[in-house]
C-alpha cells in the first residue's frame, strides 16, 4: 500500500485522501518499535526461533530491522535466520492463486531450510505466510510450528 497507493490514486479524487494516510502506515513491528516505543522485557520463550521476513515489508517499506530488534529482546530465545531471507514462501500476491503447484515448491523450500537450521518455531507477522508455511509443515509431518510475533511478545 505504501509505495503502490499514490499510482493507483494519482489524478483520482482520492489522491488527496491517500496522502493523508500513508504517514499513518506502518508494518506492525516497525510501529511497535518506532511509534510506541515497545520494548518486550518480560517475555520469555526458550525456543529455536526462525525469524521469517515477510516479502510485503520488503517491498512495501524496504528492509527493517524492527522485527528483529523486538525478538532480541525476548529472554531465552535463540533466533535463526533463514538463509536467504528475502525468499518468498509462495502465499502472497498472485502465486498461490495463479500457481498453485509454484505455491507449493516455495513452501516446501521455505520448511525444508526451517528444518535444517533445527527450528522449533517459525514467527512472523504475516498471518498468511505463516498459514501457508503451517500446512506445509503438517504435509511433512514436522513439528515446527508457526507463531505470530504477537504470540511471543505475551509470553
Amino acid at each position: 500500500m505504501k509505495r503502490y497507493y499514490p499510482r493507483v490514486f494519482a489524478n483520482s479524487l482520492y489522491e488527496a485522501s491517500c496522502a493523508r494516510m500513508l504517514p499513518k502506515l506502518y508494518d506492525l513491528s516497525d510501529f511497535l518499535v518506532h511509534v510506541a516505543h515497545y520494548h518486550p522485557s518480560a517475555a520469555s520463550f526458550p525456543h529455536r526461533v526462525a525469524v521469517m521476513e515477510h516479502c510485503s515489508s520488503f517491498h512495501q517499506y524496504g528492509r527493517q530491522d524492527s522485527l528483529w530488534q523486538l525478538l532480541q529482546e525476548v529472554q531465552a530465545i535463540e533466533l535463526l535466520q533463514f538463509p536467504d531471507p528475502d525468499n518468498c514462501c509462495g502465499k502472497g500476491g498472485w502465486v498461490d492463486w495463479t500457481f498453485p503447484p509454484l505455491s507449493q515448491c516455495m513452501a516446501a523450500s521455505r520448511v525444508h531450510e526451517a528444518a535444517s537450521l533445527g527450528a522449533q518455531y517459525v514467527v512472523g507477522t504475516e498471518y498468511s505466510c505463516l498459514h501457508h508455511l503451517q500446512e506445509s509443515f503438517s504435509r511433512e509431518k514436522l513439528p515446527i510450528q508457526c507463531r505470530h510475533l504477537l504470540d511471543l511478545l505475551v509470553c
